[in-house]
């Protein structure tokens, strides 16, 4: 299984390029399984970025603006709130 390292909060410019993908070993296919079991929201995530690029390769624009815009988005709620943090 391929993922896109940057949906674990890992830089890719801190590794090496990976290897060639080799098939998947029988240790490998019952890790899946029990992830896609155990875990299939995280699964499902790390599959479809698996799938829209198959090199790991990110959009880190897209994702840097994606990040900024969830943030600014929660801000502007706890304004409206009227939420202020307490003093120090």
């Amino acid at each position: 299984m391929s993922c896109d390292i940057t949906i674990w909060g890992f830089n890719p410019e801190a590794f090496s390029a990976a290897p060639a993908p080799v098939p998947p070993s029988e240790e490998e296919q019952q890790m899946m399984q029990f992830m896609t079991t155990n875990y299939p929201h995280v699964t499902a995530v790390a599959m479809d970025a698996a799938m829209r690029n198959p090199q790991g390769a990110c959009d880190d624009q897209s994702e840097f603006e994606f990040t900024l815009d969830l943030l600014l988005d929660a801000f502007q709620r706890l304004h409206e709130a009227g939420w202020v943090s307490r003093a120090a």
